[in-house]
């Protein structure tokens, strides 16, 4: 997996200004560019937050080059910021990121615990039924929401331009292999299409426990009707079978149909 490495040139040094390339921003989420200093400077120096993406910086700043661009962009935004800056988020301010599974398969599931199924992938949302242990469940689709970490591009690569703001949307995880996803100008980019580019935050990176992960959640199905949401965490409290090889022998009595209709 193509990981960025954060490489200011010196020249950058001397920068007092920043220049945006042709798809930079023109609009900036910044009312008060002090107070975006401030959250810029104690974000650099605070220590690292687990897993960290690939050329993000969310611990001290070495390289004073990149914290020079850092300022400069902050200060050049003003105005009102562009509709397709900000990802789409829920009530909770959480990004939806759909069909990720964490090397989970999709179909028949077992319940080796009993399994509350929620009207929508929130704890606080309406519960539907506890499921009992010992039934068999259709996992229909899984999703994973996260809050989003905002970021200031300091060095061009690929898609992104210096200035531009990006926000930290997800990190996945497959087959021991984990790669980021950033929004940027009203899409999701994975750091593979950024090049060189090289982004300091201004928040710390969440840090990822798929053990402890209250955002990851699927939507299950039985055979009688029952249907709803599940938490669908990395441990096998719950659920047999989720995984694409599982060693559990009562995997193999799992129903042979697929179980039809959402």
């Amino acid at each position: 997996m193509t990981k960025l490495v954060l490489l200011i040139a010196a020249s950058l040094l001397a920068t007092g200004a920043c220049t945006p390339g042709n798809g930079a921003e023109s609009g900036a989420p910044s009312a008060n560019t002090a107070a975006q200093s401030d959250r810029a400077d104690d974000a650099l120096s605070q220590p690292p937050q687990g897993d960290i993406a690939p050329g993000a910086t969310a611990g001290p700043a070495t390289d004073a080059g990149a914290e020079a661009v850092l300022q400069a962009c902050l200060r050049q935004q003003a105005g009102p910021s562009p509709a397709s800056e900000k990802p789409p988020v829920n009530a909770k301010g959480l990004y939806a990121n759909k069909g990720e599974c964490r090397g989970c398969a999709t179909g028949w599931w077992h319940t080796t615990e009993p399994a509350t199924l929620y009207v929508a992938p929130d704890r606080e949302a309406a519960q539907v039924m506890s499921v009992p242990a010992g039934m068999w469940l259709y996992a229909l689709e899984t999703v994973s929401l996260n809050a989003p970490t905002r970021g200031v591009v300091v060095k061009s690569g690929g898609k992104f331009n210096r200035c531009d703001v990006v926000y930290h949307v997800y990190t996945s995880f497959e087959e021991g292999e984990s790669w980021d996803t950033v929004w940027h100008q009203g899409e999701p980019l994975t750091y593979e299409e950024g090049g060189d580019a090289a982004i300091q935050w201004l928040e710390p990176l969440p840090f990822v426990d798929l053990y402890k992960d209250d955002g990851w959640w699927v939507r299950l199905r039985g055979r009688n009707g029952e249907a709803g949401w599940a938490w669908a965490t990395a441990r096998d409290d719950e659920f047999a079978c989720k995984w694409q090889q599982d060693p559990e022998d009562i995997c193999a009595s799992a129903p042979a149909e697929p179980l039809s209709g959402q």
